[in-house]
């Protein structure tokens, strides 16, 4: 055990497990679409999306943001003011990201049609109607986060996810058409989950064993 603070910081230290995720990407698929186990290939060294899932094109420079929203309630006791326990109420996750692209998938989430279906894409004109009833469809979700210089991948497959927070689009002559979207996704019984979160990469196999931490 080291014996001083200074020797204790640097044997905890490890820059190779501080990432980067420079490039990635967001895919959605229709809910009707099988889901996943993995996205790792059989050597957990590259991605492999699984048919039915669309890659939602360019996103801006923010990337995506995951988000955990826990509500918690504290049980007080009669003989204290300090709190006897503590219950977790809640646990939800969501997932942020801005689209820069009018494709098929995101054509489908401003006006809530199925990717698969959606009448109106690039090279086919029309025009859609927003549902009466305001349904918001549920669709399956992966993102992939990859760091180039460490080769490590991280990604998530989210097994259930609405569009609840539908930010809007930035139309302007100064930028590019976005569309923010806000996904919360939702316990899929089939799957036994809300979120899946991977990693995988060489770099990441490669830092294994020697970041396991010292007992």
């Amino acid at each position: 055990m080291p014996a001083t603070l200074d020797a204790a910081l640097a044997a905890g230290l490890n820059g190779n497990l501080v990432y980067k995720f420079g490039t990635g990407g967001v895919w959605l698929a229709d809910y009707s679409v099988a889901c996943p186990a993995t996205v790792l290939n059989a050597a957990q060294t590259d991605v492999v999306i699984p048919t039915g899932f669309v890659f939602a094109g360019w996103g801006t420079v923010d990337g995506i943001t995951i988000n955990r929203a826990q509500s918690n309630t504290n049980l007080m006791g009669w003989q204290s003011t300090q709190a006897v326990r503590n219950d977790v109420e809640s646990d939800v996750t969501s997932l942020d990201v801005k689209l820069m692209e009018n494709n098929a998938v995101t054509i489908a989430i401003q006006t809530k049609q199925l990717i698969s279906t959606v009448p109106v894409k690039p090279g086919v004109a029309g025009a859609i109607n927003n549902p009466v009833d305001g349904a918001e469809p549920a669709r399956r979700g992966i993102w992939v986060g990859y760091d180039r210089k460490h080769d490590v991948i991280k990604a998530q497959i989210l097994p259930q996810l609405s569009l609840t927070t539908p930010n809007g689009q930035s139309v302007k002559r100064t930028d590019a058409n976005t569309l923010d979207c806000g996904f919360t996704a939702y316990f899929d019984p089939a799957y036994g989950t809300d979120a899946r979160t991977i990693w995988g990469g060489a770099g990441w196999l490669a830092a294994a064993v020697s970041a396991a931490p010292t007992v």
